[in-house]
């Protein structure tokens, strides 16, 4: 697959609602992966 293509679409998709939703997801989960961790 064409790697400027997949930056095209991963681009269109963090521009969305939808995956501003989702990074954010990503990094509450991420977050208290780490705090579990820590303790």
């Amino acid at each position: 697959m064409n790697r400027k293509r997949i930056k095209n679409v991963a681009k269109e998709i963090w521009a969305s609602e939808f995956g501003f939703a989702v990074a954010l997801l990503g990094f509450i989960v991420i977050l208290t992966a780490v705090t579990v961790a820590i303790r």
